[in-house]
């Protein structure tokens, strides 16, 4: 059965994009192949033109003979190198192109598959929003050739002119409705490539629903390990909305800890403690989550200590002990009788005549911009 036959006028080198390279006599012969033939098209899309060409040229530039049979009742369908080949006058499904050549009486044959797909389509869904937020709703585009160039026009607003984006390629829109409700938005959308250039259109309404909001969090509590700290705060509206709260510990959830109240631990010493809360309820936008932060003071596990004999002359060596803590810095000050000795503010003292009969301790203090300071001492020795 007879197809619509294109000539090709530009000839094999435009079709195949280069040329072919010469045959050597030694050479087997020239065998042909297909050029230009996309693996799927939209039944809707624009005639294509197929070519065929040959994989070295034969010496002495013979005439060569091509052949199409396009629907497999044998090769009566064009006997150019290229023919125009109409997805509209197929139906869905897969279809077989076969090409032969004959050059120096020596025939060589080449066959490609064409898959015919459904027309070009957009869709929207069914999108709900949050009102006095960023929406996302894109378009979801289908059955178009490979390549092709997408344009969008969107209409948001209701007055009919498909003039909401700026930019044409956009197939995502983030438009903001300040009230609950339901708005109608359409898409349309056209490729480069259809053989009938109209554009295809989606519609939809979309639901804005209101949001859940959320007072702002507190922390109640000591904030040092083994306190009971207390969420407080974060008040929703509406007032039967349900809420979701998580402790953290430097950003990360803490394990099991999802209630109202939270017992400080040696792991939380010198840490940033917080409290994050969620508001959910059917019908609604879920809240924008509200947190607190607090910052915990670090923890002496094990008391400073120091060393060396408590006589008058001789040099006393402080250690600071172990800490639970990050990033925070250490000072030291000798003590006697509890008061500051003037200038004595490294690790090493040396007793002198002003410390016989006197108690020395040794303290050390934890600082962190933000936190708590925390200070430890030594037991106290009396010098001879």
């Amino acid at each position: 059965m007879r197809r619509m036959i294109g000539a090709y006028v530009a000839g094999v080198v435009a079709v195949a994009g280069v040329a072919a390279p010469a045959a050597a006599e030694d050479e087997p012969p020239p065998q042909v192949r297909i050029v230009n033939a996309p693996p799927f098209i939209p039944i809707d899309a624009k005639p294509v033109l197929i070519g065929a060409t040959l994989d070295q040229t034969p010496a002495g530039d013979p005439p060569v003979l091509y052949e199409w049979d396009l629907d497999g009742d044998g090769f009566d369908d064009g006997t150019n190198n290229a023919i125009i080949w109409n997805p509209a006058e197929h139906d869905l499904g897969t279809f077989t192109i076969t090409v032969r050549a004959t050059v120096n009486g020596i025939t060589s044959t080449a066959s490609t598959e064409i898959l015919v797909i459904a027309a070009f389509k957009v869709g929207l869904g069914n999108p709900v929003a949050v009102a006095g937020r960023k929406s996302s709703i894109g378009a979801t585009v289908s059955n178009y050739p490979l390549n092709s160039v997408l344009t969008f026009s969107w209409e948001l607003d209701g007055d009919g002119d498909f003039d909401d984006i700026a930019d044409p390629h956009d197939d995502l829109v983030e438009p903001i409705w300040a009230t609950p409700g339901e708005y109608p938005i359409q898409v349309k959308v056209i490729h480069d490539q259809l053989a009938d250039p109209v554009p295809v259109t989606a519609s939809t309404i979309v639901k804005v629903i209101p949001p859940v909001t959320l007072t702002a969090a507190s922390i109640s509590g000591t904030l040092k390990a083994g306190s009971l700290l207390t969420a407080t705060g974060a008040t929703p509206t509406p007032s039967d909305a349900e809420l979701t709260r998580s402790w953290l510990r430097d950003g990360t959830p803490i394990a099991g800890a999802t209630g109202t109240t939270y017992k400080l631990t040696t792991a939380d010493a010198g840490r940033r403690i917080s409290v994050r809360v969620d508001a959910a309820r059917d019908g609604w936008g879920d809240a924008l989550p509200v947190s607190k932060t607090v910052n915990v003071a670090a923890a002496c596990t094990v008391r400073p200590t120091f060393t060396g004999t408590a006589r008058v002359g001789r040099t006393l060596t402080g250690s600071k002990g172990t800490w639970r803590q990050v990033g925070h810095t250490f000072s030291y000050r000798w003590l006697r009788d509890g008061k500051p000795i003037t200038g004595a503010t490294r690790t090493t003292y040396t007793t002198t005549r002003a410390d016989r009969g006197h108690l020395i301790t040794f303290q050390v203090t934890a600082k962190r911009s933000g936190f708590p300071t925390v200070t430890a001492k030594s037991a106290a020795r009396r010098i001879s």
